[in-house]
């Protein structure tokens, strides 16, 4: 639907909450009416990128799907000295051990969080407008900053000019983020900060944690994500008010997470990373033909672009 009918819509509209059309006012829209020949061209044109974003949504669906499956397989499996990922335990019993937390290969540990950690803190939650902090203002990063598509700099509120930063709660690549109050979907959601801008500060309502220089930060990021990390913390938060719940610090030091050498924590990070970018790559496929979708609806039922040119010239 082009913009102006669109427009048209929203003038003709009745009702607030339910906004809604007459067929009269329907009937009265002012369209622009190609010749037949054009018609028939500009559906094919649009179909076309049609099928193209459909063709891209089912990508980006699978690859989600290769993605989970893969974040399991990795987490409980991980990568062998060759580079590939180890069999299950059910056709190689032997790379394996019983653990608190199940099977897991022989060159594994289970570890309390804390015994990895060098850090972990809440921020502040002054009161703050609602804009966010220009480039070179201090803010205060929102819960919305940590989804489990990664972490976001810009959903953050600016300090006021009244009161004073502290730079000790100030975000840092390498700091995993995890939500600890808020309605029950929202609590326990995990971001890994692989680059962030300066000044943002963490709130009252996240946990920043630092790991020990031993360690891949983006590695523990994943595990805290995971089916049994995730599992974990939702048994500590059962029976509270859905609409407000929390976590305690004293939950995520004891959290038990399987702990392979540094090495092999970088290599199921990087299996992560180009799976990531793959999915980047598509998303950002999806955006530039929906955008494309956008600007040519107009254009071709306004008549601005014709696709006369697009038919042969006779003779």
């Amino acid at each position: 639907m082009s913009s102006a009918v669109t427009a048209q819509a929203v003038r003709n509209a009745v009702g607030s909450s339910y906004p809604a059309l007459n067929d009269s006012d329907v009937r009265r829209f002012l369209i622009f009416a190609a010749p037949y020949r054009e018609q028939e061209k500009i559906a094919e044109i649009l179909d076309t990128l049609d099928t193209a974003i459909r063709e891209t949504v089912v990508i980006i669906a699978k690859l989600k799907l290769v993605k989970r499956g893969l974040l399991h397989d990795l987490l409980t499996r991980g990568i062998d000295n060759n580079g590939e990922l180890r069999p299950p335990p059910s056709e190689a019993p032997d790379l394996y051990i019983q653990s608190s937390l199940g099977w897991m290969p022989k060159e594994w540990e289970v570890v309390r969080l804390e015994s990895v950690l060098s850090e972990l803190g809440q921020g502040w939650s002054p009161d703050c407008p609602a804009e966010s902090a220009g480039a070179n203002e201090w803010g205060i990063l929102k819960t919305t900053s940590i989804v489990w598509d990664g972490y976001n700099e810009n959903e953050n509120k600016r300090l006021p000019i009244s009161l004073k930063p502290r730079p000790a709660l100030e975000v840092a690549s390498g700091d995993i983020l995890i939500t600890r109050a808020g309605p029950m979907n929202r609590v326990g959601v995990v971001a890994h900060v692989f680059g962030t801008r300066k000044k943002l500060m963490i709130s009252d309502k996240m946990y920043r944690l630092r790991l020990l220089k031993s360690e891949v930060s983006a590695y523990f990021a994943l595990a805290l994500a995971s089916t049994y990390a995730q599992d974990a913390i939702s048994r500590t938060i059962s029976g509270m008010a859905e609409s407000q719940t929390n976590i305690s610090q004293s939950v995520i030091r004891n959290l038990a997470i399987f702990r392979p050498k540094a090495t092999e924590q970088g290599e199921i990070v990087e299996r992560v990373r180009i799976l990531d970018e793959r999915l980047a790559g598509e998303a950002l496929s999806l955006h530039k033909l929906q955008k494309q979708k956008s600007g040519l609806v107009d254009d071709l039922l306004l008549g601005r672009v014709r696709v006369t040119p697009l038919f042969p010239q006779t003779q």
